[in-house]
């Protein structure tokens, strides 16, 4: 196994823990959703619904299903939105958002985290080409 090969898989290792973190809590909140909403059955789509997607999305990574990077980079980049737009409305006066600890490490911080490392390899390796460039123009210089 070629050390690239080893990285990439324990890339995938990585974001297949934070994305069962990340379904664990958005099971946990539906089930708090449902609990609240007397067990209407109207909720049970999204209380179900969002957990299971994120569940299988973990599932992909480690089974190397194509899709599935693409798929976890919109449900991030959604959970993003939903913050911003959060934020948003709590400038209406009357209405208020809870921006805490947690909300900053669910909302925030687990998100960009998988963000990074659900990018294509391509796009990580454009970022640091130029920085070995450089330090190699350097060294050849000197």
């Amino acid at each position: 196994m070629k050390e690239t090969d080893a990285v990439e898989a324990g890339r995938r290792e990585v974001l297949h823990l934070l994305l069962l973190l990340q379904g664990a809590m958005l099971l946990l909140s539906g089930g708090a959703m449902l609990l609240f909403s007397g067990g209407n059955p109207a909720a049970l789509p999204l209380a179900a619904g969002g957990p299971l997607f994120v569940f299988t999305l973990a599932a992909g990574t480690v089974r190397g299903w194509r899709w599935v990077l693409k798929a976890t980079l919109a449900v991030e980049c959604l959970v993003l939105l939903g913050l911003a737009l959060s934020l948003l409305l709590s400038l209406a006066p009357g209405l208020t958002v809870s921006l805490n600890l947690m909300t900053l490490v669910t909302d925030v911080g687990l998100p960009l985290v998988i963000i990074s490392l659900a990018r294509p390899q391509g796009a990580r390796a454009r970022v640091v080409a130029p920085v070995e460039d450089a330090a190699e123009a350097r060294a050849a210089a000197a």
